[in-house]
């Protein structure tokens, strides 16, 4: 969607257009090298596509009118758009797709404005869904198709009869595939251990794409003759048998009410809240997937139509006053504060029952003091743990020695992942069985669709999945009591699943603990389970405060109010705002003011001293200076309120060298001080050490320790270390 607006001269570095780019399925492009009529049908369901596309951004696309910080977001009355449409890869292969180019100059509120790219940016998943739910019910394309004997999948939007030869045309994807499996193989040789998140991956993709990009390629080879030999050289043949696919259906026979409760189903299951635009994503998915036919017109009162239904069913988490945007993720369900309301009581409950028996130690060699307090609390019989680790921090081998420990004592641990492949690697990792999330509570019952809508099965009832009867679950797979669950990379957990889970470790009364880390791979869903976790609990870092050894904290204590004069009024001091050094070209210019006119008062000053020191002085040689200075001869620019005084309160050391703990509750911990600004992840403690107030002009002006300290605790920036989060009375012991 281009690139983000730069500051510059006359709006140098913003972009000039904003372009997507909406892909026609390989197998129908296929079809469209194959058979001119195909390709005509094809261009005309392209160019309603694109009228319909240009229709709705001019409905819906915005600016904002207005001074920064008082704007306002209005919709446009004029937009340009151009769409190139073009057939092939830069590979050469049938590839039909159009590039579409929204310019950013608009014209509202009778000017020409800016885009706003950061709505369009949100609408983009409406607007491909909606290109191609035209393509896919276009009346026209789907009997040219089968005139020549082709079939349209509605649900997948494919040519079903020549989806085989889809890899045979596909070089370019086939190129970036393998410069993919090369970078990712090249970055884990680079970082043993470590599993890449979300921004290396991204990077990675990027890079797989330009590494030996080719050149475009013109739009007219003339190349259908050998992309014929190519699929005949691969088995095709003119005279493939009929693929068998859904009916076809008109939109009559679609519920509307049906439909929008399916697609706030699906908005539920992929986030907590969700926008208007993504709730009519969904509703022209659904549409594409039953098989309509109908023209863009039907297409765009019935998507319309189900649409506001279902946002009027959704609630807002916006304050009542505030203006309700249809690019804003402001909508969600019942359902969602539901599952999140249970989900945490669930975790509050566990979090406040207490243990039984005593901590085992974890005397192994290899571990550090974080690694074994972590490893301690994972083989203790706490209902609740939580360990939050950064990427190579040892949590794995942390992992093993905590399934030793645990089974020295006699008690069985349980490793699931949220996903299969991750169970697969910590199953090689670990040496012991492990499985996914999904895998467990799938056992116990619990079933999904795919809208995302979970229930559960009963013993006796039958699946709706296999049409078998539901017999409860295997034997393997039963939870023993006071059985340990370890949740491994539980960032990538998801609310439903997390549910889930809870219930059947309730039922089987199994403890749980959660290990991951959230700067790592998201959830695939309604994610935040590792937060909900590590806020339950009250504790952190084995229950005591972590002693914060090193620089010396200054308090920032208001200045005491000054004594009136005998018949002199008392000016108010001014504000630190006003004290405050300027920022930015202005304030450079007064700060380079206030120098001049200091460099002034001091050459003055010189001059009159020294007039001063030539006069003779009526008391004698040597008796100047032994006189009361008089209040005239103190310093100019340091006026009473902004002279340094002593402080109440000395300096104070909080947490001694020799390793005292700091006592939060202390005076000198609820003072104000300087946040810890800390750009890289770190622990707790060492974010903290490098606390210091600051002085501006003579006054520390600095936000809490105390509520920074916490926030630091609640955001923990890790790089090494554990985060190790459990509830209150754990003392866990440490190996001699």
């Amino acid at each position: 969607m281009g690139r983000p607006r730069l500051r510059g001269e006359g709006g140098r570095g913003s972009p000039r257009f904003m372009e997507m780019v909406v892909n026609v399925p390989k197998s129908l492009t296929i079809a469209a090298a194959l058979h001119p009529e195909v390709s005509e049908a094809l261009d005309a369901a392209q160019r309603d596509a694109v009228a319909e596309i240009r229709s709705w951004l001019g409905q819906h696309s915005v600016t904002r009118v207005g001074s920064r910080g008082k704007q306002e977001v209005v919709p446009i009355e004029q937009l340009e758009t151009v769409a190139v449409s073009h057939k092939t890869s830069r590979a050469g292969d049938p590839h039909r797709h159009i590039h579409f180019q929204i310019g950013t100059r608009v014209w509202a509120a009778g000017r020409w404005r800016g885009l706003y790219t950061a709505a369009l940016f949100r609408q983009q998943g409406a607007i491909r869904a909606l290109g191609t739910a035209v393509i896919a019910a276009h009346p026209q394309l789907a009997a040219v198709l089968d005139a020549h004997g082709l079939t349209l999948d509605p649900v997948t939007g494919e040519v079903a009869e020549l989806v085989p030869w889809n890899a045979v045309m596909s070089k370019r994807g086939q190129q970036v595939a393998r410069n993919l499996a090369k970078f990712e193989a090249d970055w884990e040789a680079a970082h043993p251990g470590q599993e890449p998140g979300p921004v290396v991956r991204a990077r990675l993709h990027a890079k797989a794409w330009d590494h030996e990009r080719p050149s475009k390629k013109p739009s007219v080879l003339g190349s259908e003759a050998g992309w014929l030999r190519e699929l005949q050289e691969a088995g095709y043949t003119p005279d493939l048998p009929r693929a068998a696919v859904q009916p076809l259906r008109t939109l009559d026979e679609l519920a509307v009410q049906q439909v929008a409760s399916r697609a706030l189903d699906r908005c539920a299951a992929a986030a907590s809240a969700w926008t208007v635009h993504e709730v009519q994503e969904q509703v022209a998915r659904i549409v594409t997937e039953a098989g309509v036919r109908a023209t863009r017109e039907e297409l765009r009162a019935f998507i319309s139509i189900t649409t506001r239904l279902a946002a009027d069913d959704c609630l807002s988490i916006l304050p009542p006053d505030a203006p309700r945007l249809d690019h804003v993720a402001h909508l969600t369900t019942l359902h969602v504060v539901a599952v999140e309301t249970e989900l945490r009581d669930r975790l509050a409950a566990r979090a406040t029952r207490p243990a039984h028996g005593a901590t085992p130690r974890v005397p192994e060699p290899g571990l550090d003091a974080d690694q074994a307090r972590a490893a301690a609390a994972l083989a203790s019989t706490r209902p609740l743990v939580v360990v939050e680790g950064a990427a190579g921090a040892g949590k794995t081998t942390m992992l093993g020695a905590a399934i030793r420990a645990a089974g020295q004592e006699g008690r069985s641990v349980r490793v699931v992942t949220p996903t299969k492949k991750a169970a697969d690697v910590a199953a090689v990792e670990l040496g012991v069985p492990t499985d996914s999330v999904a895998a467990l509570v799938y056992d116990h019952g619990f079933r999904w669709n795919a809208d995302g809508v979970w229930t559960r099965l009963a013993v006796g009832d039958t699946d709706p999945v296999t049409g078998a009867t539901y017999r409860g679950p295997a034997k393997e797979n039963r939870l023993a009591a006071a059985e340990r669950v370890v949740v491994d990379e539980a960032g990538m957990l998801d609310q439903d699943t997390a549910l889930a889970l809870l219930t059947v470790a309730d039922e089987a009364g199994a403890t749980l603990a959660l290990v991951g880390d959230r700067a790592q791979l998201p959830a695939a869903g309604r994610g935040g389970v590792l937060d909900s976790g590590r806020a339950r609990p009250p504790r952190l870092l084995a229950d005591e405060p972590a002693p914060l050894r090193g620089p010396r904290l200054r308090a920032a204590h208001p200045r005491p109010a000054r004594r009136p004069r005998p018949g002199r009024a008392v000016r108010p001091a001014p504000c630190a705002r006003s004290r405050a050094a300027p920022r930015g070209r202005r304030g450079a210019a007064r700060r380079g003011r206030r120098r001049a006119d200091r460099r002034s008062r001091d050459h003055c000053s010189d001059q009159r001293r020294g007039a001063r020191a030539e006069r003779p002085d009526p008391r004698g040689p040597g008796a100047r200076g032994r006189g009361r200075r008089r209040p005239h001869h103190r310093r100019r620019g340091r006026p009473e309120h902004r002279r340094r005084r002593p402080d109440p309160d000395p300096p104070q050391r909080l947490g001694g060298g020799r390793g005292e703990p700091a006592d939060l509750d202390s005076p000198a911990c609820q003072r104000r001080r300087q946040p810890m600004g800390a750009r890289r992840r770190e622990p707790a403690q060492a974010a903290a050490h490098r606390a210091s107030a600051r002085r501006v002009r003579g006054r520390a002006r600095a936000p809490g320790l105390r509520r920074a300290f916490r926030q630091e605790l609640e955001n923990p920036r890790l790089t090494g270390g554990f985060l190790l989060v459990t509830p209150a009375g754990f003392e866990p012991a440490l190996p001699p």
